[in-house]
């Protein structure tokens, strides 16, 4: 910058000297105010010009002078050589050069210059790989090294005291920074201005840097600050840049090193077009309401200003939207404040503080350093970290400027402590599953979003696989596939959690806890929605494929699994779902598919002697519960929730238990407490074991109806009949207990169990009591006979049990699941 103003300084000096020389030709012509070719002066002109300046100088169009009080010298086609070894042929060259000066003021020792005109004009600036400028000219020959001021500003006989008229035309300067091999072009359509004794000096300037528009006025302190080197110069500009407006002020530090300290406010503009205008970023949408930044440049070198200036920024307001290529769907973050700062030796930093959907989120985003972002072609690392939700999002890759999102890879890594955190972040209630964390490299293609190399960790769970997004597809197609060595299942308990909305109220919930989350629900802009919602369900289609090769419950062993869950529109299936059990097998569908208002519901299992201690100790892990259970459901509804596969239902239920021990207090289920009571009232005896209970059920409308009840206890053989009603959630259970042995003076009594799922009681009908105590009077004489014509029965009936819940099941031709849909679905 000092070097840029010695040359200019000194070449106002050359042209002041050359109109010195034709004063005396003025003055003969001054009254015949005619034009003067001055050719034949060429050559003293241009060797005049070499010595001062150091180069070579042709004037290759024709010389003139208007001799007036002000004349005017005119060149046309001036060229200035570049020294050897640089990259161009010519430092400058310039179509015409105007300049006039008053010649009384220059008798006074004053250049007063009326106008200085230059149009067409060519600057090729250069800095080689050390750093050396081109536009460092040699010292005139005339000069010695003990006259160091004089060889730096004008000679103090002569004082330049104004400017009146600037007008330079058609400019362009190109710049070349061999170190940073880092081009700029800066074209000048227009640069007006004037420099009056004792006024400000006054530019404007109109034209592109690197294609961009630029419009820049500055106002500066006086000619007489501008020329004193010693003190510092005061600056105010505005303008645009790329068409965003900005303005600011600030002061030229002369002492030392050149250096430039200015602020700059910007109101309201389009961040994203000028990050593409100025080929840093494509496709990026953010709006800034405000912007005030500090700028010290330092140096006079691209090189210096990059390495080791110091900018800093303030963002007040803002939006950045991120936008789907395909389906244009944007997910808006709104910027509360934020800050940028680009300082020496330190990489690119940003920090934001905005809302996602009304959330706090902290976003912090590093790059590289300012002499590495300017680099053609350099890879340049870039981070991107949310914090929000309760969950940890980074984004890492190394990209080439300017970055485009497609194509735009990363390494994705997301933690967090559970993932219903993220339930207003993405306004859709997740299970309470956690702590997790997920990896893998996360891509942009034409098609959507890929994640290759996925790990999922749930707990103590590992999953290995891939996600892909298409969202050229209408609706979105989601696609996971996911394998696992072992998977926990502790890892994924539910609690109190649901899938879909309840249909009835908790009666064990405070009802002030109901009316808050009401109240909290309605005051959201967005509802939390539940997972199986239509409007969640609609949102996307989905593929998820699971494969397990060991499943653990807690220290149970379980074996492998696999589950395929497709999601079509609204429609959610799954089919199947396989395991290997502790002494069998499972498989399973389930279908739902909310249409027209209402729910199509299907449910199909079949589960092969299952060890169902296992479940008891999911709740107990102490507990010696178990034993073995078979089922065979294939259920199918129209109804407004789940809860309708039993109330509107229809299909058949058959199970096969054959318990090792039956304690209601553990699974807290009604079923069991209820097998339990009956069993134990229809066998007291202490020593009594239960050995199995067959039962199939005929579901048709919500109410159960028994085909077969079969239990078998070490002493009675029980028949019975159930009618269970879902919708009145009533029940009513008969068990008619029968010795298996005939014997003198025992008591069977038919029991009855009826009332409501939550409050059933034992009835024992006064009839049958009159018919056990005929038999139990009777029993002397007819025992003995019965136990003579009897043959002999299994004392324990394990036998029997299995024969029949085989018996049913190949009488019913059940051998296979019917499908949620199948028309079979009775049995």
């Amino acid at each position: 910058m000092k070097t840029l103003w010695r040359f200019l300084a000194g070449l106002l000096k050359i042209l002041g000297g050359l109109l010195l020389l034709l004063v005396a030709v003025s003055a003969v012509f001054l009254a015949l105010g005619v034009r003067v070719e001055l050719d034949p002066l060429r050559e003293p002109v241009e060797l005049a010009a070499e010595q001062a300046i150091g180069r070579d100088v042709s004037f290759e169009g024709s010389l003139s002078l208007v001799p007036t009080l002000w004349p005017t010298l005119e060149v046309q086609q001036v060229a200035i050589a570049n020294a050897p070894g640089w990259s161009e042929k010519d430092f400058a060259r310039a179509g015409l050069l105007r300049l006039q000066m008053g010649l009384v003021p220059l008798l006074r020792g004053e250049i007063q210059v009326g106008e200085v005109t230059a149009e067409q004009v060519r600057l090729n600036l250069e800095s080689d790989l050390e750093g050396k400028p081109n536009w460092r000219f040699s010292e005139p020959a005339s000069k010695t090294s003990a006259d160091p001021e004089e060889s730096s500003e004008p000679s103090r006989s002569i004082r330049f005291t104004a400017l009146n008229r600037l007008s330079l035309q058609d400019i362009e300067i190109n710049y070349l920074d061999q170190q940073l091999n880092h081009a700029l072009r800066l074209r000048l359509k227009e640069m007006t201005g004037s420099m009056a004794d004792g006024d400000p000096v006054e530019l404007e300037i109109r034209g592109q840097l690197q294609d961009h528009d630029v419009i820049l006025n500055i106002d500066g302190g006086s000619l007489a600050e501008l020329y004193n080197q010693t003190s510092d110069w005061p600056l105010k500009l505005d303008g645009e840049l790329a068409a965003t407006p900005f303005q600011g002020e600030g002061v030229l530090v002369r002492a030392g090193d050149p250096e430039v300290q200015a602020g700059v406010q910007v109101g309201a503009f389009n961040l994203g077009a000028l990050l593409a205008r100025l080929q840093v970023v494509k496709g990026l949408h953010a709006n800034v309401e405000r912007l005030s930044s500090k700028v010290v440049l330092r140096g006079d070198s691209l090189k210096e200003w990059i390495t080791t200036s110091d900018l800093s920024f303030l963002l007040e307001g803002g939006e950045w939207v991120l936008t789907d290529a395909n389906s244009g769907g944007q997910l808006p973050i709104h910027i509360l404040k934020g800050d940028a700062r680009m300082q020496p030796g330190q990489p690119l930093m940003i920090d934001l503080e905005a809302t996602l959907d009304e959330q706090p989120v902290a976003i912090q985003i590093r790059g590289a350093e300012a002499a590495e972002i300017i680099k053609p072609g350099a890879e340049l690392p870039l981070s991107l970290a949310v914090t929000g939700g309760g969950a940890d999002l980074l984004l890492e890759s190394r990209v080439v400027r300017p970055i485009a999102t497609e194509g735009l890879g990363f390494t994705l890594t997301l933690k967090g402590e559970s993932l219903d955190g993220l339930d207003n972040l993405l306004q859709t209630d997740l299970p309470p599953w956690g702590p997790y964390s997920l990896t893998g490299g996360f891509a942009i293609n034409p098609d959507g979003y890929v994640i290759d190399g996925l790990k999922l960790t749930m707990g103590e769970t590992n999953l290995d696989g891939k996600l892909s997004l298409d969202t050229k597809r209408k609706p979105p197609y989601l696609e996971i596939d996911l394998s696992s060595e072992r998977l926990q299942i502790d890892d994924f308990r539910l609690g109190d959690w649901s899938p879909a909305k309840k249909t009835e109220p908790d009666p064990q919930r405070p009802a002030a806890e109901a009316t808050a989350e009401a109240e909290q629900t309605s005051a959201q802009s967005k509802p939390v929605r539940k997972l199986l919602d239509p409007e969640t369900l609609s949102a996307l289609d989905a593929r998820l494929s699971v494969a397990v090769k060991q499943v653990l419950s807690g220290k149970d062993e379980l074996g492998r699994g696999s589950l395929l869950v497709t999601l079509d529109g609204t429609r959610l299936e799954i089919d199947p779902l396989e395991a290997d059990l502790p002494g069998g097998s499972a498989q399973a569908r389930f279908l739902y598919h909310p249409s027209g208002g209402s729910l199509d519901l299907g449910l199909a299992a079949k589960i092969e002697e299952f060890d169902y201690g296992v479940l008891a100790r999911r709740i107990d892990p102490e507990t010696d519960v178990g034993g073995r259970i078979s089922l065979d459901v294939a259920l199918k509804a129209l109804g407004d929730s789940p809860d309708a596969l039993l109330t509107n239902g229809r299909g058949h239920l058959d199970f096969g238990l054959w318990p090792g021990q039956l304690k209601a207090d553990i699974f807290d289920l009604w079923a069991v407490s209820l097998v339990g009571a009956l069993l134990t009232e229809v066998d007291k005896e202490d020593a009594s074991k239960v050995n199995c209970l067959v039962a199939r059920f005929q579901l048709e409308d919500g109410i159960m109806n028994d085909k077969v009840i079969f239990a078998d206890t070490t002493n009675m053989s029980v028949e019975g009949s159930a009618s269970i009603d879902f919708k009145q959630r009533q029940i009513d259970v008969r068990a008619k207990p029968k010795a298996k042995n005939p014997q003198m003076f025992a008591l069977a009594t038919p029991v009855r169990m009826r009332g409501s799922f939550e409050d059933f009681g034992l009835r024992i009908n006064p009839l049958a009591i009159g018919g056990t105590a005929v038999s139990f009077v009777t029993s002397p004489v007819h025992a003995p006979i019965r136990k003579l014509f009897k043959g002999e029965v299994p004392a324990d009936g394990i036998e029997a049990c299995a024969q029949a819940w085989s018996a049913e099941i190949e009488d019913e031709g059940q051998e296979s699941i019917p499908g949620p849909e199948s028309d079979d679905s009775e049995g």
